[in-house]
C-alpha cells in the first residue's frame, strides 16, 4: 500500500521536527494577525539570504527582490517555504506512477475510490496546513496563481485549492512550464471527449518536446493519466469548465518572468534554446543576469 505508507511518512516527517513545527506555528500566527507585518520582518531579517526586499505590488501580489538580479520574482520565493511544501506535494506523482503500473480495471477502481474519497485528501491537507505558514491571502498570490485560484475556489474544497496553488506558487519550474504552455490552449477545441483529449495531448506533446529526458518522460506518463481521467464524464466536465473559465492573459509571462526564464537551461521556454534566451537578456539588460 505505497500510497498509505506515503501518507503516514509525510505526516511523520512534518511532525517529528519539533523545532520547525514551533517556528511554523509562530509564523502562522503572525500571518493571521498581519501578513504585511510578517513580510516587513523578513525584509529586515539578516538570515533571509539573498532576499533583499519584499514588495506588495499594485495588484496585491508579492514581489521578491534578490541580490544582484535585475528583475524581481513575481512570488514570495522563500526556500524554507518551498521545502515544507514539498513534504506533501510529491504524493501526486506517486499516485500517477502506481496507477500506471496496474491494469485497466485496477486503474478505474483506484481513480473512482480517490474521487469518492476526495474529502479524506482535503482533510489531510487541512491538517498539514494547520502547522505550516505557507498560505497567503488571496490578493498576495502571484498573478498566474491568483487567476488559477479564482477559478478553482468555485469548484473544490478550499484545502484542495490551497494545495494546488502552493504547488504552483512555490515550484517555479512547474509554474513557468504552466505559463509557457497554457496560453497556447485553443479553448474552441474543448468539446467532446476526443477533441478535448486531442487538444490536451497537443499541449503535453509540446511540453515533452521542450523538456529534458526525465521530465519529457513524465509528461508522457501524465498524458496517459489524463486520458484515463477524461473517461469519467463528471471529471471531464469540470476540467473543461476550469480551462474555459481561466483568463489566459493572466497566465502569460510578464517581463519579469521572461527575465528569469531566459536564465534557465533545462527547458526550452517559448521554444527557444538557452543561447537564444541568453542573447535576449544580453540585449535587454546588458548581461545574462
Amino acid at each position: 500500500m505505497p500510497l498509505f505508507i506515503e501518507y503516514f511518512e509525510s505526516i511523520k516527517a512534518e511532525l517529528s521536527i519539533k523545532k520547525q513545527a514551533e517556528i511554523l506555528r509562530s509564523i502562522k500566527k503572525k500571518i493571521e494577525n498581519s501578513e504585511e507585518e510578517m513580510l516587513a520582518k523578513i525584509r529586515d531579517d539578516e538570515d533571509s539570504g539573498y532576499i533583499t526586499d519584499l514588495v506588495i505590488a499594485d495588484d496585491g501580489s508579492v514581489r521578491t527582490y534578490l541580490k544582484d538580479r535585475k528583475e524581481p520574482i513575481r512570488a514570495y520565493a522563500d526556500t524554507f517555504t518551498v521545502s515544507t511544501t514539498t513534504i506533501y506535494k510529491h504524493f501526486v506523482p506517486l499516485i500517477i506512477r502506481n496507477l500506471l503500473k496496474i491494469g485497466w480495471f485496477g486503474k478505474g477502481i483506484t481513480i473512482l475510490a480517490l474521487y469518492l474519497n476526495k474529502n479524506i485528501v482535503a482533510e489531510w491537507l487541512g491538517r498539514i496546513f494547520a502547522i505550516t505558514p505557507i498560505l497567503l491571502k488571496d490578493e498576495h498570490w502571484s498573478q498566474p496563481v491568483k487567476e488559477i485560484r479564482r477559478v478553482l475556489k468555485e469548484k473544490f474544497d478550499i484545502n484542495i485549492v490551497d494545495a494546488v496553488c502552493l504547488a504552483v506558487e512555490y515550484d517555479s519550474a512547474y509554474k513557468n512550464r504552466l505559463q509557457d504552455i497554457l496560453p497556447l490552449l485553443d479553448k474552441s477545441k474543448l468539446t467532446g471527449y476526443f477533441s478535448t483529449l486531442k487538444e490536451l495531448s497537443r499541449l503535453l506533446d509540446i511540453l515533452s518536446e521542450r523538456d529534458y529526458d526525465f521530465m519529457s518522460e513524465k509528461w508522457k506518463q501524465i498524458k496517459k493519466f489524463i486520458k484515463l481521467l477524461l473517461l469519467i464524464p463528471s471529471i471531464r466536465k469540470k476540467l473543461v469548465s476550469i480551462l474555459k473559465e481561466i483568463n489566459l492573459d493572466e497566465i502569460r509571462f510578464s517581463k519579469e518572468d521572461i527575465y528569469w526564464i531566459n536564465q534557465f537551461g533545462t527547458y526550452r521556454y517559448q521554444g527557444l534554446s538557452l543561447e537564444e534566451r541568453h542573447n535576449n537578456n544580453i540585449k535587454i539588460y546588458g548581461g545574462i543576469r
